[in-house]
């Protein structure tokens, strides 16, 4: 890369939409997107050494062997904190107009904007928001599917989560702390011009993308953005069963996502459902509490929705 700088960071939120805004993205000719789509490293108030074991677990990564392969293939995420590394990431570059990544830990950093506009204070920033307390639902569904939280009651599970004493990325799960956009969004308005940040609403992304194409397209002044189908990115599915669940952990050969899609969409619907999850009465209302003044900047923001 050598004189280029990564310059179009798409930096949240989380359970978002960030994952089909980096496919978009990298379909664009004028466009080269990390192969690794979460690199996380301008966020480096968050330390891997403190993630709980689990979650340690769930991100091993071998970053040298990753490096030698040719071209580097595609992976989700990483933890990268040695700048050499971070920028090999992006050595296939040739002569394309931006250069881009998409960490959803940059929008909760407390840093990472800041970091990334002494980097470049000319780059672009996309932020993506989903209504915060279906972000929220949709955190937790995740988190059910993938073992991270037992508590099928969502109030009781996340007023846990919001209480405890020990907080972080990779410590505990967040979910209140991802949906206080306010706050996060603040630390780039008070950085970046006006014109290099760009806010979309993941109800567009997933009922109107062309209006999504549009905005991307004019946002980056580029001279077009080819017309796809977006593939739904991380749905969240869990086994119907403790047998199957019991079978596809001692059989960890199986890599779900790699198979055709014919054969992913049998087996999906045939051994697997959508989590379930109890939610109280007054769940809603307690939340809404809590997420109050970033409910009001979300609907501020997207008046529409």
């Amino acid at each position: 890369m050598k004189d280029k700088k990564v310059n179009l960071f798409i930096v949240g939120a989380a359970k978002s939409g960030t994952t089909s805004l980096h496919s978009i993205l990298n379909e664009h000719s004028e466009i080269f997107m990390c192969p690794i789509k979460e690199p996380h490293f301008f966020s480096k108030d968050i330390d891997p050494l403190l993630f709980r074991d689990e979650y340690k677990r769930s991100n091993k990564f071998d970053i040298k062997k990753y490096l030698k392969n040719k071209p580097l293939p595609k992976k989700h995420i990483s933890f990268v904190r040695d700048k050499a590394v971070y920028f090999e990431l992006f050595r296939e570059v040739l002569n394309e107009k931006f250069i881009g990544e998409a960490s959803p830990s940059y929008l909760y950093s407390e840093i990472a904007a800041k970091e990334i506009y002494n980097y470049n204070k000319n780059a672009k920033i996309i932020i993506i928001l989903r209504n915060p307390i279906e972000r929220l639902i949709s955190h937790y569904k995740m988190d059910i599917s993938s073992g991270r939280q037992n508590e099928k009651n969502i109030l009781r599970g996340v007023l846990e989560d919001y209480n405890k004493k020990s907080k972080g990325w990779g410590i505990n799960n967040l979910y209140i702390e991802l949906s206080q956009y306010k706050k996060q969004i603040k630390r780039y308005l008070d950085l970046f011009k006006p014109e290099s940040i760009l806010l979309l609403n993941f109800d567009d992304l997933k009922n109107n993308e062309n209006m999504i194409f549009e905005e991307i397209k004019k946002f980056l002044k580029l001279t077009e953005i080819k017309s796809f189908k977006i593939k739904k990115s991380n749905v969240t599915q869990i086994p119907k069963n403790s047998i199957i669940k019991f079978i596809l952990k001692k059989w960890k050969q199986v890599k779900l996502f790699r198979m055709p899609n014919f054969l992913k969409k049998i087996i999906l619907k045939t051994f697997f459902e959508k989590p379930s999850i109890h939610i109280d009465n007054d769940f809603y209302e307690k939340i809404a509490e809590i997420l109050k003044e970033d409910l009001i900047f979300y609907n501020s923001s997207f008046p529409n929705k």
